[in-house]
């Protein structure tokens, strides 16, 4: 079953990206794709590069609250790896079990390792939606208009989902009780790792959590930034009236689209995101769409170096097992 849902993953984004391509016209958004500045791709590059160490600063944080103390050098590289694992896997967030798995070897409990990277990829998205409310909220107060009302709605409907969906999380401890009055659910909800886990949750309230939206907003902000520079580097800033305000839209939406476990690594759903989204305002679908080919080029760059990263840790552990054997 698992086989069959992942190939249907690859069949969703073929068939998505083949029809895009077809539909705009490949040899038009690849002469769109070649015409990038390279300077206005660099500084994209070098901001989601940074943003990786930001996250794992987050990551971190939310770590300590657990009392679990791991170096910021691990948990960049291990952000870096999943990063890879994301382009690899038929998922946008095939890296986040990549992460637990390594922490879990490194000696954090599983249960801990799972509600870290579950907190961590949660206080992303929903620093994102808020981030996007707020721009909605000001857009339809002083420029009214400007946005479509279907774009607004998918907006308010998202993001209202996401915030849910972290109270939710939140309250896991509340719900495992709750839940665990229901007979045939009991036992399952009463062993010790389930326990652990739901109970887990806690220990982020207050400042953990307050200090990692924080820095969710931060690298939210340079992730806007990142798609800002490929669009100027593309040309496409210049169609739009409000080039920052619609990012600040619109990057929320697409970054909930691609971690829908829809497509392998997010393939062509998000193209599709980004052409519907920026075509509303004008954008050229050709231009939205190498715009979005792009923003997957610099995740392939990252992704990339994750990929020698993960080789050489390989070829480390590889090496001390070898030598663990060779001494006894």
């Amino acid at each position: 079953m698992r086989k069959f849902s992942n190939w249907l993953r690859v069949a969703v984004s073929l068939v998505l990206l083949g029809v895009l391509l077809w539909q705009v016209g490949a040899r038009n958004t690849l002469a769109r794709l070649w015409q990038i500045n390279p300077l206005d791709f660099g500084l994209a590059l070098a901001l989601y590069l940074v943003g990786v160490w930001l996250r794992a600063w987050r990551w971190q944080g939310l770590l300590a609250a657990l009392g679990q103390r791991i170096r910021l050098s691990r948990l960049t590289e291990l952000y870096f790896v999943g990063t890879f694992f994301n382009n690899m896997l038929p998922t946008g967030i095939g890296g986040d079990v990549i992460r637990v798995v390594e922490l879990a070897r490194d000696g954090t409990g599983g249960a801990m390792a799972t509600s870290s990277v579950l907190v961590d990829r949660a206080a992303g998205l929903v620093s994102l939606m808020a981030m996007g409310l707020v721009t909605l909220g000001a857009t339809l107060l002083w420029r009214p208009g400007l946005i479509e009302t279907r774009v607004a709605l998918v907006i308010v409907v998202v993001s209202a989902g996401v915030l849910v969906g972290m109270l939710a999380m939140m309250g896991a401890d509340t719900l495992r009780r709750w839940f665990g009055r229901v007979p045939w659910l009991a036992q399952s909800l009463d062993r010790p790792g389930v326990r652990r886990f739901a109970q887990s949750f806690a220990a982020y309230r207050g400042g953990a959590l307050t200090t990692a939206l924080g820095l969710s907003t931060l690298f939210n902000l340079q992730l806007v930034a990142t798609n800002y520079f490929l669009g100027q580097g593309l040309h496409v800033n210049a169609l739009m009236d409000a080039p920052w305000l619609y990012y600040l839209l619109f990057i929320p939406i697409i970054s909930f689209v691609l971690a829908l476990p829809i497509s392998i690594s997010g393939l062509g759903a998000r193209e599709a995101a980004y052409v519907a989204l920026f075509s509303s305002v004008g954008v050229p679908a050709d231009q939205a769409l190498a715009l979005s080919l792009a923003f997957y080029a610099v995740n392939l760059v990252t992704g990339a170096v994750g990929g020698v990263l993960y080789l050489v840790g390989g070829f480390r552990g590889a090496g001390r097992e070898k030598a663990d054997v060779q001494v006894r």
